[in-house]
């Protein structure tokens, strides 16, 4: 059986969180080897009984393929963090998922060009919005990097918009399955990142865009981000988390448009 199947059903095991993904592939190595252990291997592994035992009572193999299954009906491709495209962004971060779904052109997109995550308001003034596309615009002609952001209304979908105009690629992280547009406004803007660069979700066809997931996806712009620059948000908003997030990587290079902490 495909390897592939192992990494999904990793993934989906009632309370195997990521941190726990990332011990299993530690003391096992590759999924498979985590599904074929015993209880007692398990153990040592330090995870606890609670997460040992679902392991043990998770060895279905039925949903991981329905999900294989429903990415090869809608064009989905699937990644681990044992892919070059994300070994990189990956190995920064044991909070970071094992394994993404994308919909695009990922090999050319992230081995194109240094990245440049655009954040910042939903609800953005009319002067963050033209100093996004200007500083896109600008930065096009000069380095020709890739685009990252989150496909949010605002800032996110100004610079999306924005680098499909001048040319460039553009990644979108979502919070969401790759099936599901949001917000529904961005349908359109969704395909055409796909058609012009990516769009990546940690999450499988069918999950929906539920509040708690945006941090998670949030962590992910951070991470592939060379340079993160803000337009136009608060202490407390999604921005802010992927700020401090980012700033966390010392091996990182930190710039923001606006002085937003």
């Amino acid at each position: 059986m495909d390897e592939i199947v192992y990494w999904i059903w990793l993934t989906t095991i009632p309370y195997v969180g990521i941190k726990s993904q990332h011990i299993l592939l530690m003391q096992f190595d590759n999924p498979r080897k985590v599904y074929e252990a015993s209880m007692e291997g398990l153990s040592k592994t330090g995870i606890g009984t609670k997460r040992c035992t679902s392991i043990m009572n998770s060895k279905s193999l039925d949903s991981a393929i329905r999900i294989i299954e429903d990415c090869k009906k809608k064009g989905i491709s699937i990644i681990t963090c044992r892919d070059v495209f994300y070994t990189d962004k990956y190995i920064r971060d044991d909070n970071l998922p094992i394994l993404l779904y994308c919909k695009g052109d990922i090999e050319n997109v992230v081995c194109s060009s240094y990245s440049i995550g655009v954040i910042g308001a939903r609800r953005c003034t009319q002067k963050d919005k033209a100093e996004c596309i200007k500083f896109i615009s600008e930065i096009s002609i000069m380095d020709n990097p890739t685009i990252i952001s989150g496909a949010a209304k605002g800032i996110d979908g100004y610079a999306h918009t924005a680098a499909i105009k001048n040319g460039l690629k553009t990644i979108a992280f979502v919070g969401n399955g790759l099936d599901i547009y949001y917000p529904k406004e961005h349908t359109g803007l969704i395909d055409e990142i796909s058609q012009n660069g990516v769009v990546i979700s940690q999450f499988p066809p069918g999950t929906p865009p539920l509040r708690y997931h945006f941090p998670m996806r949030n962590r992910l712009i951070a991470a592939w981000s060379d340079e993160l620059k803000v337009f136009g948000a608060g202490r407390n908003s999604g921005t802010g988390y992927t700020v401090e997030y980012f700033r966390m990587k010392s091996d990182y290079k930190f710039e923001t448009q606006r002085n937003v902490l």
